[in-house]
């Protein structure tokens, strides 16, 4: 909820209103490339649709179809136009046309995966977020700006508990003539200043300088492992 409202929010500031979508699309699945001319991912809709196949080297056949609708994991697409490439070995050969009433095809591409992508973001819900990690793995399509999305969204909230138990835990087995209150000042500039080495990490991470693993998952890992020693020293 909290990333489809950021991109309302987005939106408003930039056109003054909700975007009912993107236009232009083009993207490749398998051996097939798709041009989408108007993709509505609200109301799941798609139109202006061709989409080429290919067998690597060639154009093998051309689908067209002015409406689509996602449905059960698939683009349903309604009165498709098929035109097959003549065979060239085949004397007098002709282009063959062929009109579909509905195919279902593109399967797993979501629509809000495809406009995020297509824009560049990585922007998704933690579910979307799988989703296109799996399909972008099919597509071998790198998925490092999805990973570190998604452990931005999961495990960067745990700083803040292991955080405070690292460093406040010790509060109660000060001397007595401690300056509590400098301590406690003294602790949250730590605080802060480990927020911002773990916020540096993860904006790296997320830009494909290191890997999301490195650098989100294995800080946090160190940060547990800090947590866990000085609990065990201070009880």
């Amino acid at each position: 909820a909290f990333v489809k409202a950021d991109e309302y929010a987005d939106s408003i500031k930039k056109h003054g209103k909700i975007s009912d979508g993107t236009n232009d699309i083009f993207l490749k699945s398998n051996n097939n490339y798709v041009y989408i001319g108007h993709l509505n991912p609200l109301k799941q809709v798609g139109s202006d649709i061709k989409i080429f196949k290919t067998d690597h080297t060639d154009i093998t056949a051309i689908l067209q179809a002015k409406k689509a609708y996602f449905k059960d994991d698939y683009w349903q697409l309604q009165d498709v136009l098929k035109t097959v490439k003549p065979d060239i070995t085949v004397p007098g050969a002709k282009l063959v046309y062929q009109k579909i009433q509905q195919l279902n095809t593109l399967e797993g591409f979501k629509p809000q995966i495809m406009e995020n992508l297509f824009k560049g973001k990585s922007k998704l819900t933690i579910q979307d977020s799988f989703s296109a990690i799996q399909l972008m793995h099919t597509q071998n399509i790198t998925t490092d700006s999805i990973r570190a999305n998604l452990y931005i969204m999961i495990a960067f909230p745990l700083f803040a508990p292991l955080a405070i138990l690292a460093l406040f835990y010790p509060l109660p087995s000060q001397r007595r003539e401690s300056n509590l209150a400098l301590l406690s000042t003294g602790y949250i500039f730590l605080v802060l200043l480990l927020w911002g080495l773990l916020f540096t990490m993860a904006k790296v991470a997320f830009n494909g300088a290191i890997s999301p693993e490195l650098g989100i998952l294995f800080p946090l890992f160190l940060l547990i492992l800090l947590t866990l020693y000085v609990i065990k020293k201070n009880r």
